[in-house]
């Protein structure tokens, strides 16, 4: 199972709602990124602010994976996508959050947000695990923050993963899913996402 969460983690993954719930902290921001270079409790020896970054990070993670209505989206997406509906789904979010940007956040142009957001991790990148150095170079040299909002962009993203996952092949099919029941999607998605950004603001200023 670890070698399979590692050519997991190797994939392009989503990132930008994650990003956006760093609520505009630096140190916050880079510890959602560096969460998988710091398992466990090895975050304790972080500094504090991106130590909250890296639960925060685990946080955003837990309540993507219990909650009632994406469990619903799973389900829809398992039909094609099987074991990796999950992590399918994950992408997908950002997808929509990327179409949903102005209507769900308050951080103004989305392309200034993502070209701030590489500078932002690039004065981290001492700090990332080797395997995490190489995935913020990939990610800033292919721009996957913007491959999230179109469709074609997705359709890579998948493709990439599919060649990369053991058992993946349905993933090259998972925009079909989506594209068939968009507009579920993106009602649950209206709900959840504003739910999780007010949880987060919560858990947030309680750290």
């Amino acid at each position: 199972m670890g070698a399979v969460i590692g050519i997991l983690q190797a994939c392009i993954m989503n990132y930008l709602a994650h990003f956006y719930l760093g609520f505009g902290d630096d140190d916050t921001v880079a510890g959602q990124f560096l969460a998988d270079s710091y398992k466990g409790s090895k975050y304790r020896g972080l500094p504090p602010a991106i130590a909250r970054g890296v639960l925060l990070h685990r946080f955003i993670d837990h309540t993507t994976d219990t909650d009632p209505g994406l469990a619903g989206l799973r389900l829809l997406l398992r039909q094609e996508a099987g074991k990796w509906a999950g992590p399918a789904l994950d992408v997908l979010c950002d997808h929509m959050l990327s179409h949903r940007w102005a209507t769900h956040t308050d951080a103004g142009d989305r392309a200034a947000f993502i070209s701030d957001t590489y500078a932002l991790l690039l004065r981290y990148r001492d700090m990332c695990n080797a395997p995490n150095q190489q995935r913020l170079d990939a990610m800033r040299h292919h721009d996957w923050l913007s491959m999230y909002h179109s469709a074609a962009g997705m359709r890579q993203i998948f493709a990439a993963m599919a060649r990369r996952l053991p058992a993946a092949g349905g993933l090259n099919r998972v925009m079909d899913v989506y594209e068939h029941y968009e507009i579920q999607f993106l009602t649950i998605f209206d709900t959840f996402f504003p739910a999780l950004v007010s949880s987060c603001q919560e858990k947030y200023e309680s750290m």
